[in-house]
């Protein structure tokens, strides 16, 4: 008869790392909308999201070779819907840039209009040379950052998965490789957050860590890292233990820095925004002042 503990380690605790690993995958889903709705990401960090990609297409290929249906319906969902979500992102990103580039060109053109008109011929082609310059310049900056993360992440796959499959090995060998592989992106994808560090200790403003993603990360890693004890697969332990971890530090950078707290650093005031928004108060020295 299996045990209680045996049922809870293989089944129970997988099943809800599926669901939990689902959960997390569509929590910025929300943030996202919201961002499209308003035409700007704001303080939202897209970067996880390429890594998020590159996390499914690793684990799907793993639980193909391992046949394991627990970690293929946790990981095949998030394929689909990390396309859209940087997809999202990268348009967001674009507007932007357009955005930028049509202000810098309009500053241009009055500057050229209050200058006095020089009817030279080796001025009018430097100024053609440097319009060409310009809108090479500009074509070539059309690829956002979200993209050159999601083609970067997406390249290194195809080049990984190519080498495993068309070289000779055992397929017990090809899983190993893409587990650790996955391993490397997961970990990346845990901490992906934490790219912004050095920003949240220079404002001490933890905004950019999306708080329902930490949540149910800390969640999914807890139930993976269970189950990957109850089939001794050090595979699924390390990379689940090791975002585990790196969860409950993002969890301390939100307590410590909390989201409604800014720093002026030019005039050495903290300013703290009351969670109704309707209101900042500029704390300096222990005097409280109302603005």
């Amino acid at each position: 008869m299996i045990s209680a503990s045996a049922i809870f380690l293989q089944y129970v605790s997988p099943s809800m790392g599926c669901i939990m690993a689902n959960l997390m995958l569509t929590a910025p889903v929300s943030s996202l909308r919201e961002a499209i709705s308003r035409g700007s990401l704001g303080d939202l960090n897209p970067t996880p999201w390429a890594f998020m990609t590159g996390n499914c297409v690793g684990w799907v290929s793993y639980a193909i070779l391992k046949q394991n249906l627990f970690i293929l319906f946790s990981n095949a969902p998030g394929l689909i819907l990390s396309f859209w979500m940087n997809v999202g992102a990268a348009k967001l990103q674009y507007k932007e840039m357009c955005m930028a580039h049509h202000n810098d060109v309009d500053r241009n053109n009055s500057k050229n209009d209050s200058s006095t008109n020089d009817d030279d011929e080796e001025a009018f082609e430097d100024k053609v040379v440097e319009k060409i310059y310009v809108n090479i310049s500009y074509v070539y900056s059309l690829l956002t950052s979200q993209e050159r993360w999601f083609l970067g992440v997406i390249i290194a796959w195809i080049i990984t998965l190519s080498c495993v499959c068309f070289t000779p090995m055992p397929a017990i060998r090809r899983a190993e490789i893409i587990g650790l592989a996955s391993n490397i992106n997961l970990i990346v994808f845990y901490g992906a957050p934490l790219s912004t560090i050095l920003e949240v200790l220079r404002t001490r403003n933890s905004s950019s860590i999306h708080r329902r993603t930490l949540v149910m990360s800390l969640l999914n890693a807890f139930f993976w890292t269970a189950y990957g004890f109850a089939i001794v697969d050090i595979m699924v332990i390390f990379p689940n233990a090791t975002g585990l971890l790196l969860g409950i530090f993002q969890v301390c950078l939100c307590v410590v820095f909390s989201s409604n707290m800014k720093v002026d650093n030019r005039k050495g005031h903290q300013l703290v925004q009351n969670e109704d928004g309707d209101g900042k108060f500029s704390i300096h020295d222990g005097d409280i002042e109302i603005i």
